[in-house]
């Protein structure tokens, strides 16, 4: 890993809630040193909506990289000098490969894979990473547009980033009881 490599998966996992035009809390996820940064982070992510960032609390569900015992996948994204961007993972053996899009369950981003906002390109990198780290198709579907909210879309623009496929099943589940708290409340 380059000395450049932004290591977000080693900090704490803030909620930061931000006040929405329509009056709704809208809630944006970040790693963070502390809760100061959290709110600084989501500031700079969103300056048309700094003065109305809320506040922000440790997410109780960020556990640490790797689940103790666990040989799961880690995945990468790294930015290539051309610009363009590469998601792939590694096994417990470091054998890599290419994270495949799974445009064949939906197609947002037939140019590849994007993050740090919650546009085409991280929704698509959001449904890899289900699919891949679930082993479960619908089930990456029914998720893949709150993960990149919840955690897609708080990775910065300008940096590689990594994430255990650990994180992504402990978060894939934290999206499932927020989704499932939410339909029990309507």
């Amino acid at each position: 890993m380059s000395a450049d490599t932004d290591r977000r998966s080693d900090l704490p996992y803030y909620s930061v809630d931000i006040l929405e035009a329509d009056g709704q809390i809208g809630h944006w996820g970040c790693p963070a040193s502390s809760v100061e940064d959290a709110l600084a982070q989501a500031r700079e992510a969103h300056p048309n909506r700094a003065d109305r960032v809320q506040s922000a609390e440790f997410n109780k569900f960020h556990l640490e990289n790797r689940l103790p015992g666990s040989n799961g996948k880690t995945y990468r994204g790294l930015l290539l000098v051309d610009g363009s961007r590469w998601v792939y993972a590694a096994d417990e053996k470091d054998i890599v490969h290419g994270l495949k899009p799974r445009l064949d369950l939906a197609n947002h981003s037939p140019d590849g894979f994007a993050w740090g906002y919650g546009g085409s390109g991280p929704a698509q990198l959001s449904l890899a990473l289900l699919a891949d780290a679930l082993g479960d198709d619908e089930r990456a579907l029914r998720l893949y547009q709150p993960f990149k909210h919840a955690y897609i879309a708080g990775l910065r623009q300008d940096k590689a980033w990594e994430v255990s496929e650990d994180f992504i099943v402990i978060m894939a589940a934290h999206v499932e009881a927020q989704l499932r708290a939410r339909c029990e409340a309507a």
